[in-house]
């Protein structure tokens, strides 16, 4: 049995143990096939059911924008699918399988467990852009279509296909798991923003955007003549550069055997004075936890743009209903100062140091370092994660000082909270506490209360209290931290 065969029943058996079904795999492997033909058919009657409704509103012109409209949703999927293999935990199991060691042992290459794990997502995908596509040229052949828009409809699945395998097999060739780039995350945020908020408003205000269009000197021939370029283009350079990865993973070794995805050393440079310092930053060097807080960032660039953006097209918008738009950013920002400190507080809470902080004090570490150095890295990061947003709501005619100031109470609290509940410690050794529900239901209530205050605080004219309540807060929270230290509350497991 070929290599090949083996990692795709192995994959299959191993889908269909997860899914729960007390089938075979050639049964299972049918159903499967039964249900890619019916996306196939029901897309097919989907299409044709839409270039119907094209042809009676749009008429000549219904053609073209359906082209125009399938191109457009096989170009989103081939972005969503770079988002899911380069942006999620999807990227870190191409290079880090867990079954690596398994694969390793029948000598499986790499290259063959890739291609039985892509080929579930490309075959759904594929064939429901081909069904779309089956669909608008079985309608459009009828009414004469030119043979351009023909073949550009029929050319977008080969695109999606091609693409979605050259993404998988390009990632899964290199040869390190890489830090995922913060600048990355940022400039993609910033695109979608900009492009999102351009879109909305000519959503919402259709004539003003089409009266400043300049009809005239539009063409939709050349509309169609350059999509069929880049069809043609993409699709070829995606053929080129899978053809190259999957030779590249078949020469890595042809298994597991010495790759198996080493990750790139994370050395922390000894330039801090307090070892504290030090430990809070190599904890913080995973690249999955750095990839959790790229999703944030990406999130809150796409809405602060999307806000910056908007303002600048509609500025007769602004500070308009500044009330109603507080309350919207009070909830944001509550459910975003939620988010950063359940993520600081798991990595590097004082629930999470509460062994290794109080062995480092007995072996006479700073005890004040070793409580305010992971809540002001804390603090530093949910500023500089806000900051876009902050940007935004000001452009908007919002208040940014009420968003900042629900940020940092939410993980304030949060660390608080943390602090004072005993953790339940696992059996994977010391360091690892489970935090209990009582912490985080004391965070969220505290953060919700404490969030109501700073909007009613944000209308008038006494704002600045906020300064007073943030740092009596920040206060309560090194002073807890340092008391855990001391004290170490820890209830074992049963």
């Amino acid at each position: 049995m070929s290599p090949k065969k083996v990692a795709r029943d192995i994959y299959d058996a191993a889908l269909l143990d997860h899914i729960g079904l007390n089938v075979s795999l050639l049964v299972f492997r049918a159903l499967r096939l039964f249900s890619v033909f019916g996306i196939f058919c029901v897309t097919s009657v989907i299409s044709t059911k839409l270039c119907n409704l094209a042809k009676v509103y749009f008429q000549a012109y219904a053609v073209d924008i359906c082209t125009i409209i399938l191109f457009v949703i096989n170009i989103y999927c081939v972005v969503l699918h770079i988002f899911r293999e380069t942006l999620t935990v999807r990227r870190i199991r191409l290079l880090d399988h867990p079954q690596r060691e398994f694969y390793r042992s029948v000598d499986i290459s790499i290259a063959h467990v890739v291609r039985a794990e892509c080929d579930q997502a490309v075959s759904l995908v594929g064939a429901a852009s081909l069904g779309l596509s089956c669909g608008a040229i079985s309608r459009f052949i009828i009414d004469g279509a030119q043979l351009n828009r023909i073949i550009s409809l029929a050319i977008f699945p080969v695109m999606l296909v091609v693409s979605m395998y050259a993404i998988t097999f390009t990632v899964a060739s290199r040869n390190r798991i890489h830090k995922p780039t913060v600048i990355g995350h940022v400039f993609i945020g910033l695109i979608l923003g900009v492009t999102a908020a351009v879109l909305l408003n000519v959503v919402l205000f259709r004539d003003q955007f089409m009266n400043r269009l300049p009809i005239a000197t539009f063409d939709i021939n050349s509309v169609i003549q350059i999509q069929l370029l880049i069809s043609i283009i993409v699709s070829a350079s995606a053929l080129v550069l899978c053809r190259i990865a999957y030779k590249k993973i078949l020469k890595s070794n042809n298994s597991y055997t010495a790759r198996g995805a080493s990750y790139r050393a994370t050395t922390v440079r000894r330039k801090f004075t307090s070892i504290s310092a030090t430990i809070v930053s190599s904890d913080l060097q995973d690249p999955v936890k750095n990839m959790s807080i790229c999703r944030i960032l990406l999130f809150t660039w796409f809405f602060g743009s999307v806000a910056c953006v908007f303002a600048y097209l509609q500025p007769e918008l602004r500070f308009i209903a500044v009330q109603k738009l507080n309350t919207c950013i009070a909830v944001l920002a509550l459910v975003l100062g939620l988010c950063i400190a359940d993520i600081y507080s798991t990595w590097i809470g004082p629930l999470v140091y509460s062994h290794r902080w109080r062995c480092s004090w007995e072996a006479g570490a700073n005890i004040y370092a070793m409580a305010v150095i992971p809540l002001g890295i804390a603090l530093s990061a949910g500023v500089l994660i806000a900051l876009p947003l902050m940007v935004g709501v000001s452009r908007m005619g919002g208040s940014w000082f009420l968003l900042l100031s629900v940020v940092l109470t939410a993980i304030v609290c949060d660390w608080i909270a943390t602090s004072l509940f005993p953790g339940e410690q696992t059996n994977a050794g010391p360091n690892n506490v489970q935090i209990p529900l009582s912490a985080g239901f004391l965070a969220v209530f505290g953060s919700a209360c404490l969030t109501g205050i700073a909007w009613m605080l944000a209308e008038s004219s006494f704002s600045w209290i906020l300064i007073i309540i943030a740092s009596v807060l920040i206060g309560v929270a090194i002073w807890t931290a340092k008391r855990r230290i001391l004290r170490l509350p820890l209830r074992p497991s049963a």
